[in-house]
């Protein structure tokens, strides 16, 4: 019997034309993934301040996606964060396979044939889409293509292995490296990331003039905050806390709302439980001079 497929994606403020245009490409691989999916179906959740769809809006998106079993729309009504949306979507859904992506992801036609292609092997508990025009710079092996650990930009993970994990660690994340704390928890539980390199997924970037990856004040406080708690809950507590001294000793972005945020929970026991503690799992390669942690062993530098 084939298996079932939930598409999902959280919102914010997006551009709407933006969405139209990857929904195009969502529904035409949904065209090609009924060859190996018994339903195919989409879920928004809109953590945007106003709903962006109307409707007749949304009445209107459904006719013009006919390869989708169905196209639901969630509000929320407030900003979940990217961790807590999906959950919304995922944790009650019955589903075989989750399709967890960024909203302006546009799909190739065999996406969804491919994503699932590699769950053939019984240990495979997520794959991780190949990103274009740039992607996260991380090793995989060209063999097995196993890695560490997978973006959340747009990734295929088994349902029932999605919700016996809890989901996202919301509790500890709000924006930033859940992704991968989700993966090395499912590495955790016995199961293996894989990199899928057929599928090329267009994910649009903004790049600087000298082609590095640019972000705002939020991102840089979330991530410098994130970055700590990954590290403290995966047993790298020396790592924490030199990501937040570094962070302002340089005088970052949001490093100073990072450091009193990470001293808060401190000071209340709030930081998460630690795990792995022989590093079995968990491996933060971490380079003083680069303003951040990496996570596995880098191709290139981005």
């Amino acid at each position: 019997m084939k298996p079932t497929l939930q598409i999902q994606a959280v919102l914010f403020h997006n551009d709407a034309e933006e969405l139209r245009r990857a929904l195009r490409t969502v529904d035409q691989a949904a065209k090609m993934g009924a060859e190996r999916f018994s339903a195919i179906r989409l879920c928004w959740g809109d953590a945007s301040a106003e709903p962006l769809f109307s409707e007749a809006d949304l009445a209107a998106l459904r006719q013009a996606c006919p390869h989708l079993t169905e196209l639901q729309y969630v509000f929320f009504a407030e900003n979940t964060g990217y961790g807590e949306g999906n959950n919304r979507l995922a944790l009650s859904a019955d589903a075989d396979y989750h399709l967890i992506m960024n909203p302006e992801i546009c799909l190739p036609p065999l996406a969804l044939c491919d994503l699932l292609e590699p769950f053939d092997q019984a240990d495979t508990g997520i794959v991780e889409a190949r990103q274009i025009p740039v992607e996260h710079p991380k090793a995989f092996d060209p063999e097995t293509m196993e890695t560490e650990w997978s973006s959340g930009a747009c990734f295929l993970i088994s349902g029932p292995l999605f919700r016996e994990l809890g989901g996202f660690d919301t509790r500890t994340f709000f924006m930033y490296c859940e992704d991968v704390d989700l993966s090395w928890r499912v590495r955790l539980a016995g199961k293996t990331i894989r990199y899928q390199a057929k599928t090329g997924v267009y994910h649009s970037k903004y790049l600087s003039s000298r082609g590095k990856s640019e972000a705002g004040t939020g991102e840089k406080r979330f991530t410098i905050l994130s970055d700590a708690l990954l590290a403290w809950k995966w047993s790298y507590p020396y790592y924490a806390r030199e990501r937040i001294r570094q962070a302002v000793e340089r005088r970052d972005d949001g490093a100073d709302e990072a450091a009193a945020e990470f001293r808060r929970r401190e000071a209340l026991g709030q930081l998460p439980p630690m795990l792995d503690p022989e590093h079995r799992i968990a491996h933060i390669r971490f380079f003083p001079q680069s303003g951040g942690m990496l996570f596995t062993d880098h191709r290139y530098s981005l």
